[in-house]
């Protein structure tokens, strides 16, 4: 590494990966909505939830305000195209009126889908919380979040496949 900015963009990069959707099974076409939000707070959570993932999260928090080109670059090169996928998955999964605007928030704002875990890493980074029982209990919370939002508009058999 030639400086600090590329030892920095090199673990923003290795920290802060985000899943691999390729690399999971396939989730079946008539998943319900519930299977759904699980397969995705399980890809979700096996990418950021490590422990790596949570270092990554303080470097970050620490280091931002100091590296803002990197983390922006960072921000636009990983983050926005992971949740433009997350977006078009949940897309090819609902039901919309033809030529209608999408018809679930998660939609419309695929952001939200990772909030719950974004969440998570702050509260274990700033307040310490990483017991297994938080853990597994923020985790429901976000399959239950997901299932709620999505069956409503839920459709069994993809237009696409999940990936």
């Amino acid at each position: 590494f030639q400086g600090k900015e590329e030892i920095f963009k090199a673990l923003l990069a290795r920290l802060l990966a985000p899943p691999q959707w390729d690399d999971r099974p396939p989730l079946p076409a008539d998943a319900g909505a519930r299977a759904f939000a699980h397969w995705m707070v399980d890809g979700l959570y096996s990418a950021l939830g490590k422990p790596v993932s949570l270092a990554g999260m303080r470097l970050l928090v620490a280091e931002s305000a100091r590296v803002q080109g990197l983390v922006a670059v960072w921000e636009s090169a990983v983050m926005q195209p992971q949740v433009a996928l997350l977006g078009q998955m949940l897309q090819s999964r609902m039901v919309a009126a033809p030529g209608s605007r999408p018809s679930s928030v998660l939609v419309r704002q695929p952001w939200l889908v990772i909030a719950p875990v974004v969440h998570t890493l702050l509260s274990q980074v700033i307040f310490g919380w990483a017991s297994p029982e938080h853990l597994a209990s923020h985790r429901q919370a976000h399959i239950d979040l997901l299932t709620e939002l999505l069956e409503p508009h839920w459709q069994a058999a993809p237009a696409q496949g999940a990936h």
